[in-house]
């Protein structure tokens, strides 16, 4: 009987899991006391946390032989300040509110960049790695969508931003052509940088013109999720055409 793990970095991925829920937890508990946010700010904060291992987790089980890495610590690292984003979803719109947002999201952003880079200097990316850095975009798009729309700088229209990567993952288990490999795209990856800086922008207190960042990041966003579809559109197998 084989008694070897099935994951060799099984203890270190739960270790460091653990060790980010408490720092998110306790992020939350410090910008409630700051900013007086609701109660449940400290379990709004692991929420991205839990979202991004959750929705990781089948590209983890298909993946044999990963090590756990320093880029992987980053992206972990990275969703303690996306959870600090999304506990401002219950505070008041004010200037100094918005403001945190802006600083905790751009170190967010900056931590985006710089995880990539370290697994490629380290010969450690991996489907998983680059699953954790999807997932965890994605609840930021969400999380900052959602923001513009609560504190009124866009109409409902801008959750869009946030809803597009999960009404994808739902059509893709509806429609197996959807499932398809994407071919690699830097286009890709700079919609998905130019469209959280815009939300970003889109949340900061710059009054009139914050709309306009809304609608470009959410025209980014679709532009490029739409060209994605019309690839697997085409490249779909001709028995279902």
């Amino acid at each position: 009987m084989d008694t070897q793990p099935s994951y060799p970095f099984d203890r270190l991925l739960a270790l460091a899991t653990l060790s980010t829920l408490l720092l998110a937890t306790a992020a939350g508990f410090g910008l409630n006391r700051w900013l007086e946010l609701t109660p449940w700010a400290p379990v709004i904060a692991a929420s991205p946390v839990m979202v991004m291992m959750l929705a990781s987790e089948p590209a983890r089980r298909r993946e044999h032989g990963q090590t756990f890495g320093a880029a992987n610590g980053i992206t972990l690292f990275r969703s303690v300040w996306v959870g600090g984003v999304a506990c401002m979803m219950s505070a008041a719109p004010t200037d100094n509110a918005a403001w945190v947002v802006v600083g905790l999201a751009m170190v967010a952003l900056a931590l985006d960049g710089l995880d990539g880079r370290v697994a490629r200097a380290t010969e450690s990316t991996s489907i998983y790695g680059a699953q954790l850095d999807m997932e965890l975009d994605a609840a930021l798009m969400m999380v900052l969508s959602g923001l513009c729309w609560v504190w009124g700088r866009a109409g409902l229209w801008v959750l869009a931003c946030g809803l597009l990567r999960y009404a994808w993952v739902a059509a893709s288990l509806a429609f197996e052509w959807m499932r398809q490999d994407l071919p690699p795209s830097w286009r890709r990856k700079a919609c998905c940088v130019l469209g959280t800086g815009g939300l970003v922008a889109a949340v900061a207190p710059l009054k009139y013109i914050s709309e306009a960042f809304a609608m470009m990041a959410t025209g980014i966003l679709c532009f490029s999720f739409t060209v994605d579809f019309l690839w697997l559109l085409a490249a779909r197998p001709r028995s279902i055409r």
